[in-house]
């Protein structure tokens, strides 16, 4: 049921790097020709090919990597610190270019850098890793035995970004994992997490990787650091999993379970544990189970990594009469029509390209979950909860947050209108549009407009979007349990911003909204010399004659006015 590539099976992979970059390095043994017996090349630069004004003196004395003997391989590479008249200077590797511009080690002239001028000192990379891992032996130099090396890897946006890094940069870096290295003569491995600073991928991103022999610039002296088997880790398993009203004993590596109730989307949660994974969900009404398959960040160039797990649920099968009486009795009394059924809502959709301008929506957060929804009962003004709950310090201020969802209101669908290159929110209970305020040094609460308001968008990845009528960085849809708001605004990285879309059968879209705004600009304006002979027009602004009665079901115009036609 589980086909995860392991990290040993990961350097396999063919993974030339592209215009949208590679998920692994091209050569992470360093067993590749080298650029000569000092600089491995292949996407790893030192001291021989540095740039800035003091490299003329410096690089030439500085330490420079050699060849030695690798983890379960021929070759890996060596780096070493000394001293140059007296000053100390760290052995370096890195996938951008080194840039010595003075003297002094730990001057913030000297840094490592993404020099984008080069595809030899710039690493275009695709991936979202979760961790990274390596092979390393560490002697410490004898002025410092408890000193430990570094390796560093910074995914960022299109930038020259540096490493040590600045602050006019912060808003550049989209991860980190830094792995310290203790003293250790035998291989060890090593392996770092990564932590994001922003929640999707840039359309241009960078790996900016470095290893030193010390974190401190100019640290200490006689140090040798051997690296090799550099992979990246993607994760393709589930961290959780949820369900009302059962009980599941979730764990990572089980992969087959039996629920003690009946299947409901909307009651069902599971999170990816990778960064950058997907997860595909599909259940068959038949044999009740659930299929859910987790697919790495990576799957695109390592198509085994992913993981099935199945959720076997209770069916409602009903039973059979075995002696059914051909003619029964008519019921003297027979009940009402039947309440309709609520269809469960739809499997969300993974990107806005799916929406659809005639379906409506179940707009949902699952950090609190909470459902957007208009509320007569609570405000006719300000955007409203359901189902919401609190969580830490962010505990749920007003009960109200909390109530029934109800698929079947038009109150709580929503339809996601996507017209002339813009996207709107439209309530269909409310028959009213999502707009949000602007901060001023507070947030404020997300309200109803009766006109249309074009909202920004962003999409986080893995079918979640945040949205904002202005697109500054405060004023992005956000649940907030523990504000007297609870739909107020904050920052796209903050868990309450990310929303999703789940279809709604139960509830059918607002056509007559559609007509009135989001059609063709020469159909809803009419003119009045069309009216004499009593000519109607469709919602394409094609005649289609004069007779009502003659039309099939759809929306119409005659005489600047529109009519349906059921």
């Amino acid at each position: 049921m589980k086909k995860l590539l392991l990290t040993c099976a990961l350097a396999c992979a063919t993974l030339a790097a592209g215009a949208q970059g590679i998920y692994q390095f091209a050569d992470p043994g360093f067993e590749g020709e080298w650029r000569s017996s000092e600089e491995p090349g292949n996407g790893w630069n030192s001291f021989p090919s540095a740039g800035g004004s003091m490299a003329s003196l410096g690089k030439g004395s500085s330490p420079k990597p050699s060849k030695v003997e690798g983890h379960n391989s021929s070759v890996a590479v060596k780096l070493y610190s000394n001293s140059i008249f007296g000053v100390k200077a760290n052995g370096n590797l890195t996938t951008g270019k080194i840039n010595m511009g003075n003297m002094t080690p730990a001057n913030s002239a000297n840094y490592n850098y993404t020099d984008r001028s080069s595809s030899d000192n710039s690493l275009r990379f695709a991936g979202r890793p979760d961790a990274v891992s390596f092979y390393a032996k560490f002697t410490p130099g004898s002025d410092n035995a408890d000193q430990k090396a570094r390796g560093q890897f910074i995914l960022h946006d299109d930038c020259d970004y540096r490493d040590p890094e600045i602050s006019d940069q912060s808003g550049n870096r989209v991860g980190k994992a830094s792995v310290l290295i203790d003293a250790c003569t035998d291989w060890t491995k090593y392996e770092g997490a990564f932590t994001y600073d922003k929640n999707s991928t840039p359309e241009v991103q960078y790996l900016l990787g470095s290893f030193t022999t010390n974190p401190t610039p100019g640290g200490s002296k006689g140090d040798e650091l051997i690296i090799d088997d550099i992979h990246f880790i993607y994760y393709s398993t589930l961290r959780g999993v949820l369900y009302d009203p059962a009980t599941i004993d979730f764990k990572e590596d089980v992969y087959n379970y039996t629920v003690d109730a009946e299947y409901n989307p909307i009651n069902f949660y599971c999170a990816p544990k990778g960064a950058g994974a997907t997860k595909e969900l599909s259940y068959d009404e038949n044999t009740g189970v659930l299929t859910v398959t987790v697919k790495g960040n990576d799957i695109s160039v390592n198509p085994d990594n992913y993981t099935v797990y199945t959720f076997t649920f209770k069916t409602d099968s009903g039973t059979t009469d075995p002696d059914p009486d051909p003619d029964p009795d008519p019921d003297p009394n027979p009940d009402p029509d039947p309440e309709p059924e609520v269809k469960p809502l739809g499997t969300p959709v993974a990107t806005l390209a799916e929406l659809s301008n005639t379906e409506t929506y179940a707009v949902y957060n699952d950090t609190y979950t909470a459902y957007l929804i208009y509320s007569e009962a609570n405000s006719t003004s300000k955007v409203w909860t359901a189902e919401m709950s609190g969580s830490g310090d962010h505990a749920l201020s007003n009960s109200a947050y909390a109530g029934e969802f109800d698929a079947t209101a038009a109150a709580m669908s929503w339809m996601a209108i996507q017209y002339e290159g813009n996207f709107y929110l439209y309530n269909v209970g409310a028959q009213k549009f999502l707009t949000t305020p602007g901060y001023s040094g507070e947030t404020g609460a997300c309200t109803f407009s009766s006109n249309p308001v074009a909202l920004q968008t962003s999409d986080l990845g893995n079918g979640w979007f945040a949205f904002s009528a202005t697109g500054s960085e405060k004023d992005w849809v956000c649940a907030a349990p523990q504000l007297p708001n609870p739909i107020s605004i904050w920052t796209t990285g903050d868990s309450g911003a990310r929303w999703q879309f789940r279809p709604n059968p139960n509830v059918e879209y607002d056509a007559q909204i559609i007509a009135k705004y989001f059609t063709p600009s020469g159909i809803s304006a009419v003119s009045n010399d069309t009216v004499a002979n009593g000519m109607i027009y469709d919602l394409s602004g094609r005649q289609v004659g004069t007779l009502r009665k003659a039309l099939p079901r759809g929306i119409y115009i005659q005489g600047g006015k529109k009519f349906f036609v059921k």
